[in-house]
C-alpha cells in the first residue's frame, strides 16, 4: 500500500476531524490547479477517498482506508475460523486427495512418480505442458516440502535423473 505524502496526509487528517469528512474543503490551500487535480486524483486512485454519488454536498469523502491512515479507529467485524490442530493439518496434506471425476495436475505427477518407471523432470514438464523449472519447483516445493512425500532420485543411463515416490 502506498504511503501518502505530507500534504496528502494533512488533508486526510483534517478531513477526518470534520463531521462531513469531505476532502474538498481541505484542499483549498493548493493554489495551482494542476497540482490540486493531481493530489486529488492520487487520493482517489489509492482508495483514500471515495465518491458518494447520491449526495451532491458530499461528493468525495474519506474511505475506511483514508480514515485508518488519518488515525481514526474503525470498528470492524473480525471473522475468525476455528483452527485445526497441527496433526490434523499434516494428515490432510499428506493424503493428496483428488477431487472425484477430475484428475488434477498434482495427482498426475504423483501417479507418474509412483509408477515403476518413475519420471524425469522433462517428462513431467512435457506431460503437463509446463516449463522444466516449474516441474522441478513442483516436485521440490509441493511434493517434498508441502505434502512431505519422500521423492527419491536415481540416475538412469538412457533417461537421466529419474524421480520416484518411495
Amino acid at each position: 500500500m502506498p504511503t501518502p505524502s505530507q500534504s496528502q496526509h494533512a488533508i486526510l487528517v483534517a478531513a477526518a476531524k470534520h463531521p462531513k469528512r469531505d476532502v474538498r474543503e481541505f484542499m483549498t490551500h493548493i493554489k495551482i490547479r494542476a497540482v490540486h487535480e493531481k493530489v486529488f486524483q492520487l487520493l482517489l486512485k489509492n482508495g483514500w477517498i471515495e465518491e458518494k454519488p447520491g449526495d451532491p454536498d458530499l461528493a468525495y469523502h474519506l474511505s475506511d482506508l483514508g480514515l485508518e491512515i488519518a488515525g481514526v479507529k474503525l470498528e470492524k467485524k473480525i471473522y475468525t475460523y476455528p483452527k485445526k490442530p497441527a496433526a490434523e493439518k499434516k494428515a490432510v496434506a499428506a493424503k493428496a486427495v483428488k477431487p472425484e471425476g477430475k484428475e488434477t495436475k498434482q495427482q498426475k505427477v504423483i501417479d507418474m512418480l509412483k509408477s515403476k518407471e518413475g519420471a524425469t523432470i522433462q517428462e513431467i514438464a512435457d506431460a503437463l505442458n509446463w516449463k522444466k523449472h516449474s516441474a522441478q519447483g513442483f516436485v521440490s516445493g509441493v511434493l517434498r516440502t508441502k505434502l512431505k512425500l519422500t521423492v527419491t532420485t536415481k540416475k538412469v543411463d538412457d533417461r537421466g535423473l529419474v524421480h520416484r515416490i518411495a
